[in-house]
């Protein structure tokens, strides 16, 4: 396993560097997370003013269609409301075995027509901030794993710290063409 983590990291990283827009880093991000680790789902929310929105989703091949993607599809969870919610509030990693018996969990139907049982969902951090959360699920009943959740946390500040800087960077190009359009109109 170790061997698969350090392979994710970098093809993380890689695509962290390589890309410039989010809709190019996440579908990306997502396929080596959850193609690299064996999930079978994922998700990566981004928040949006007072609600977190679905950016991107990711499905394995073995997962032909899912319930639970379309119905993810259509949430904007606020903060608190639901595990996304819960664990945006809380900034902390949050791991179930048994997503059906989590009550927080409002698409555990969902989930149990996928087959799905595992769901991890790691907070994406920056400046001390949540921006956004990483939704993986998977089929077997699987154990925490240290190991795989320090990494997902270590992804989650990386992806938290991109999406700061996307945000910046747009920022800055808005007041920019603002500056721009007022010298316009100054001539």
């Amino acid at each position: 396993m170790t061997h698969e983590l350090l392979k994710v990291q970098v093809d993380v990283l890689l695509a962290l560097v390589e890309t410039h827009h989010k809709h190019e880093m996440s579908p990306r991000v997502l396929a080596s997370i959850g193609g690299g680790l064996g999930w079978d789902l994922g998700t990566l929310w981004e928040l949006d003013g007072e609600v977190l929105v679905p950016r991107s989703q990711w499905r394995s091949r073995w997962l032909l269609a899912s319930a639970l993607e379309a119905e993810t599809a259509r949430l904007r969870p606020a903060r608190g409301r639901g595990l996304v919610g819960k664990v945006w509030e809380r900034a902390e990693a949050m791991w179930s075995s048994d997503l059906a018996s989590e009550p927080e969990f409002s698409r555990a139907a969902s989930a149990r027509e996928d087959g799905l049982r595992t769901g991890v969902l790691v907070p994406l951090v920056a400046s001390g901030r949540v921006l956004g959360v990483l939704e993986l699920f998977r089929r077997e009943a699987l154990a925490p794993a240290s190991g795989v959740i320090d990494v997902l946390a270590l992804l989650g500040r990386a992806l938290g710290t991109y999406l700061e800087r996307v945000q910046s960077r747009g920022e800055l190009e808005a007041a920019l063409r603002a500056l721009d359009a007022e010298l316009q109109d100054r001539e």
